[in-house]
């Protein structure tokens, strides 16, 4: 029983050499129950799909979810590619934290907006003095 409990081992109990029972921990058996319940779930959910279409040829079926999922795939690179580039742009901000780690985030995500909008305002003012200086030539 301990070891059951520990998770270490599973007991399968057999009658005749039929096995009929077994005994495992609680985490197992609640991560079966909900394994269970997805499955009807999912078990559910196809059978009203299947019901909602009935009336639509297979072959119709077959081509728009086939449509479906390719278009969903094109926007999940496309999501994939945004949210790398958004990782690396915001893993400095990560970065600022471990380094202060005694400074509360709040402060950290204020201060890093306002060193963003100081060096958008330089950039800003840069731009408009090299449009000066081009126009005086």
């Amino acid at each position: 029983m301990n070891e059951v409990y520990r998770k270490e081992t599973r007991v399968l109990i057999e009658k005749a050499g039929i096995p009929v029972a077994a005994l495992v921990s609680v985490g197992d058996l609640e991560r079966l129950t909900r394994l269970d319940r997805e499955w009807a779930a999912g078990t559910r959910a196809l059978q009203e799909f299947s019901a909602a279409f009935q009336d639509v040829p297979v072959a119709e079926l077959e081509e728009r979810v086939a449509q479906i999922i390719a278009e969903g795939r094109a926007r999940d690179g496309a999501e994939r590619d945004n949210v790398a580039k958004r990782d690396a742009r915001f893993a400095v901000i990560d970065q600022m934290r471990e380094a202060f780690k005694d400074v509360p985030p709040e402060e950290i995500e204020r201060n890093v907006v306002a060193i963003i909008r100081e060096m958008r305002q330089a950039n800003e003012g840069s731009i408009k003095s090299e449009e000066q200086s081009r126009l005086r030539y």
